[in-house]
Parts: C-alpha cells; sequence; structure tokens
C-alpha cells in the first residue's frame, strides 16, 4: 500500500512543481518548496486516507508551507529592519550599521528559507 501512496506521489511531482512555481515565482523557491512537501508527506504518509486525492493532500501541505515560510519571511525582515533602526550607536555608527545590516539582510534572502531559517535561529 505504501509503495502505491509514493508511485502516486511520484506520478504527480510536475503537478506538484508547477503549482509551487505559481505559489513563489522562483524556480529555486518552487523546487525547496516541492522537497519540503514531499518530505513533510513521507513522514505522514499514515495520515493519508485511502480513497480520497493525493493531489489536493500535496497541495494542502504545499500551500500550508507555503504560508508559513511566508510568516518565518516577515517575521525575519520585522527582526532585520528592528535591528537596522536601533538608536543606541552613535551617529556614524548608526549608519554603517544600518548599510551593514542591509548587506547582511540582502545575503540572507539570497538563500534558501532553510538556510536563512537556520542561520537566524542561531
Amino acid at each position: 500500500m505504501v509503495t502505491h501512496l509514493r508511485g502516486e506521489m511520484l506520478a504527480l511531482l510536475p503537478q506538484l512543481r508547477s503549482f509551487a512555481r505559481f505559489l513563489t515565482g522562483q524556480v529555486a523557491s518552487a523546487d525547496d518548496l516541492v522537497q519540503e512537501t514531499v518530505l513533510r508527506a513521507l513522514g505522514a504518509l499514515d495520515q493519508f486516507t485511502p480513497g480520497t486525492s493525493m493531489k489536493a493532500w500535496l497541495y494542502t501541505i504545499a500551500r500550508n508551507l507555503f504560508y508559513e515560510q511566508a510568516r518565518h519571511g516577515r517575521r525575519e525582515r520585522d527582526v532585520m529592519s528592528d535591528y537596522a533602526r536601533r538608536p543606541d550607536q552613535p551617529e556614524n555608527a548608526g549608519t554603517e550599521r544600518a548599510d551593514d545590516l542591509r548587506d547582511l539582510d540582502g545575503a540572507l534572502w539570497r538563500l534558501s528559507p532553510r538556510l536563512r531559517e537556520a542561520l537566524v535561529l542561531v
């Protein structure tokens, strides 16, 4: 039974990837979203109800992951902008610090969501 479900999941990967590209608008982010979706689906395969739509189940997992990543991204941006606005440094150090944080923020956003989250948590 598990092998059949995995085969069904494998057959749906191209459609899932298209859906992820629609959600994210970026190829690399879509691939990361599909990978994370499949990992979560495989981990929760025992929760799938046979006879229901595997496609709908995978799309739901992908959509929920996308929303979760968007929430984390907003939180990360808020934290970074709070650090950039801190007035606890001397005048010229504040602008240098803000520039450094903007550079760091740009570098963080070029990372995959998983790596970015790991770095921010550290």
